[in-house]
């Protein structure tokens, strides 16, 4: 990082991640009745630019020093025989027919932790899967279908590590571990990816409004910036 250019401390880092790790105890040992249930969920770094930026539906590779990749539960949304990187293959019209009522959408939210689909069908996937899954940060990750690379090795790729795109919107994020992981680990990924996603972005740190952690039920908890 060039000198006088902002950055986020790895204090704050830790006091964040503590943070979160101290919240998701309580919430096992109270043994609450929620979405998720008691799995190692997905913690996510969020940042909110000043200026959109043009969209862009290509993934962005975010390498980490310890990615999560251990015992993740995956889903393929669309059409898949002998698919080895997932636990499940559903196809568009499952989906559709399957999974119309809230019930059913929360209980096939709560079985993965990552959910897959080819780019041809990412509009329908988005609908059916309505705004439940995208407030818990379950977008599904969208897989190009022009490559000609199999799709089960496209999703391998991703179990291994931690991708982001541009989108419409100012917001945007990226899986930075598991609550499960070690505080040093989660803490030494987030100093590590900051500076890479921030070289993703137009302008980079000048176009920063604020980056933070998202977690499912609970506010972001701020690395820079300010939420207004």
């Amino acid at each position: 990082m060039r000198q006088g250019m902002p950055a986020v401390e790895e204090e704050t880092a830790r006091k964040a991640v503590h943070e979160l790790q101290a919240y998701w105890k309580r919430v096992d040992s109270a043994k609450e009745e929620n979405l998720f249930g008691d799995r190692d969920e997905n913690i996510f770094l969020t940042l909110r630019v000043r200026n959109k930026m043009k969209e862009n539906t290509a993934l962005l590779k975010v390498d980490l020093p310890h990615p999560k990749k251990e015992n993740v539960k995956a889903c393929f949304i669309g059409e898949g025989k002998d698919m080895k990187s997932v636990k499940k293959v559903i196809t568009v019209a499952e989906l559709v027919s399957d999974y119309r009522q809230y019930k059913q959408k929360r209980e096939l939210c709560k079985a993965f932790d990552l959910f897959f689909c080819l780019d041809k069908d990412h509009a329908e996937v988005k609908r059916a899967f309505g705004k439940s899954f995208f407030r818990r940060s379950k977008y599904p990750v969208v897989l190009d279908s022009r490559d000609e690379e199999s799709t089960d090795c496209k999703i391998e790729k991703h179990l291994k590590a931690s991708f982001m795109r541009i989108p419409s919107g100012k917001t945007m994020s990226c899986r930075i571990g598991g609550i499960s992981q070690s505080e040093g680990d989660l803490v030494e990924n987030i100093c590590e990816a900051v500076p890479k996603v921030v070289r993703m972005i137009d302008g980079e740190w000048e176009n920063i409004e604020w980056i933070g952690l998202t977690f499912p039920n609970i506010p972001t908890l701020l690395l820079f910036g300010n939420r207004q």
